[in-house]
């Protein structure tokens, strides 16, 4: 962006934008994974200010349910705020278009909380990276792409028994998680 005013003009043009990308990507390569982005670093703030800059931004949040008030709080749902408005109609157009298409949900796979899967707030860092490369393995692997049903992957590190676990929805039913440490913000 550049620049933090064009944003609401740019949200706007996200999905339209993002189909047409899927469309031509399809042209060549029938088997879609769309890659989702995934949260911001939240106590990597000092680097690219995401936090601070949506802070500054006139999106409506709803707080009732939060413990905390401030700031950071508030551009926390903020960013929540912005994945759902882009992605939850996005992917409903997606699946419709792509019926057999994958998602890797890297909203809800990486935790914003945790610095060790991050350099510099917005780069995945070598455990990040693995991260994206074990889900995105497991999608190639396991996903359906002749099927008739558009799947979103997303993984849980560390889930009971202390593996990670690749959790899959309809990728029209997606819906971003809030981690626990999110909850409490």
């Amino acid at each position: 962006l550049g620049n933090l005013a064009k944003l609401p003009v740019a949200l706007q043009e996200m999905p339209r934008n993002l189909m047409q990308i899927c469309e031509e990507v399809s042209e060549v390569c029938p088997n879609i994974i769309l890659c989702l982005l995934y949260r911001p670093a939240i106590k990597q703030d000092k680097v690219y200010r995401v936090y601070e800059n949506l802070s500054k931004m006139p999106i409506p949040v709803d707080m009732s349910s939060k413990k905390n008030d401030d700031d950071l709080s508030r551009s926390i749902v903020k960013v929540e705020t912005l994945f759902e408005t882009v992605y939850t109609p996005f992917l409903q157009a997606f699946k419709a278009k792509f019926p057999s298409a994958a998602v890797a949900d890297l909203c809800n796979t990486f935790d914003p909380h945790d610095d060790e899967l991050y350099d510099h707030q917005i780069e995945p860092n070598h455990k990040g990276s693995e991260i994206i490369a074990q889900l995105l393995a497991h999608i190639a692997q396991n996903h359906d792409f002749d099927g008739s049903q558009a799947m979103s992957y997303h993984l849980q590190c560390g889930a009971a028994g202390g593996g990670d676990e690749v959790i899959a929805t309809r990728a029209d039913l997606w819906k971003l998680q809030k981690s626990a440490a999110a909850a409490k913000s």
